[in-house]
């Protein structure tokens, strides 16, 4: 526009309603006469015909009104209907939610903090990913899913693993609201076709930007995890010693979040006998802390073993 037109100042009209979009941009600019518009419509010029040719696929309406020494007026019309919405939602409408977690306390918090936001709107919660998955299989309409990973019955890694295999994954925008914070947990769940990732100590500003930028088309990692995400992707780990199946099954519980005594009353062993088991693991494996299991559990698929 700069560069053909001359423009020095634009202005650009956006009126928005339920069944389509006006868009108009005027220009002061030395506009063009009507056959210099019509060639350039054919002979690709002055970048009208690329901008016709995009229009023109969304069966838009596009009108240019330019005369000479007088600028330009460009007005397009686009129905609602037509506008691609895979991934991509319209911010002045409501952004409709599905809650996932297993904590009730911590749903109902999550919905009056949304609430205070005019373009969101919660739909539906559920307590665990079988439920999630139940609700969608009810026709349940929803643009954005904020799943937990750590819930009984169904996880959110297996419901996510489940939608992936349904194909739903790349209809959906799913972000992930966890208190984990390792940065397998992060990578396994973004290729598994998770949108965006969050740990729920996070501001509520961010989880806002987060969700909007989900909204957009975009994905969301909050810098702190993107930091990580790319210091797991450039770090070798030293050659570990295998572990026992007993050790792969008390790795499992650990991982998962199971106290010691709660390993201990499940395998109806010891207390002590779990906690030795623990360090041997840690041992053989090279671990510091529990950061380091986990991440060895999921690069070692020990958690669909069990």
């Amino acid at each position: 526009m700069v560069k053909h037109a001359q423009t020095t100042q634009a202005t650009v009209k956006i009126i928005y309603t339920k069944t389509k979009i006006d868009l108009e941009i005027i220009d002061d600019g030395i506009g063009f006469n009507e056959e210099t518009v019509k060639r350039a419509k054919l002979n690709h010029h002055l970048g009208l015909r690329s901008m016709q040719k995009r229009i023109e696929l969304l069966q838009d309406e596009f009108e240019i009104i330019s005369k000479m020494n007088e600028g330009t007026i460009i007005k397009i019309v686009i129905p609602v209907e037509n506008i691609p919405t895979r991934g991509i939602l319209i911010m002045s409408r409501t952004l409709k939610i599905l809650l996932a977690d297993d904590h009730s306390i911590l749903r109902t918090g999550l919905k009056l903090l949304l609430s205070t936001q005019k373009d969101f709107k919660v739909v539906a919660e559920a307590s665990n990913g079988k439920e999630v998955l139940s609700l969608l299989d009810d026709g349940l309409e929803v643009d954005v899913i904020l799943l937990d990973l750590s819930m009984p019955v169904m996880s959110g890694l297996d419901c996510l693993r489940e939608l992936n295999k349904r194909q739903s994954i790349s209809s959906i925008n799913v972000l992930v609201l966890t208190m984990h914070n390792e940065q397998q947990y992060i990578k396994e769940v973004m290729l598994l076709g998770a949108k965006g990732y969050l740990r729920k100590d996070t501001l509520d500003t961010e989880l806002f930007k987060a969700l909007r930028t989900l909204a957009e088309g975009r994905r969301y990692l909050a810098e702190n995890d993107a930091n990580s995400l790319l210091d797991s992707l450039m770090y070798i780990p030293p050659k570990k010693e295998s572990l026992s199946s007993r050790e792969e099954e008390v790795l499992n519980y650990i991982v998962r979040g199971d106290s010691l005594s709660d390993i201990a009353q499940k395998l109806c062993l010891s207390v002590k006998t779990i906690s030795t088991y623990k360090t041997r693991i840690m041992t053989k494996l090279n671990c510091k802390q529990n950061s380091d299991l986990v991440n060895y559990a999921l690069k070692n698929n020990i958690l669909d073993k069990y």
